[in-house]
């Protein structure tokens, strides 16, 4: 891909996505992937989330639901 529209083509054109975040992610990386979740829900496209870290109370105010119940 080598433009904007082409990674939109890309996005539209696709029914499933997974959101992968870094190892214990921050506020910066939840805060992204909760915009691509609600982006990607708004467009009626399917998604998951998964983290390589721990979630906590702290990223309730960032989280979508579907994401919160990820917390150990």
């Amino acid at each position: 891909m080598n433009s904007i529209s082409e990674l939109a083509d890309f996005i539209k054109n696709g029914s499933d996505f997974a959101v992968i975040s870094h190892v214990s992610p921050d506020g910066d990386t939840l805060a992204s992937a909760a915009a691509l979740i609600y982006a990607l829900k708004k467009m009626g496209i399917e998604n998951a989330f998964t983290e390589s870290g721990i979630l906590n109370d702290m990223s309730d105010f960032i989280l979508p639901e579907g994401m919160k119940d990820r917390r150990p």
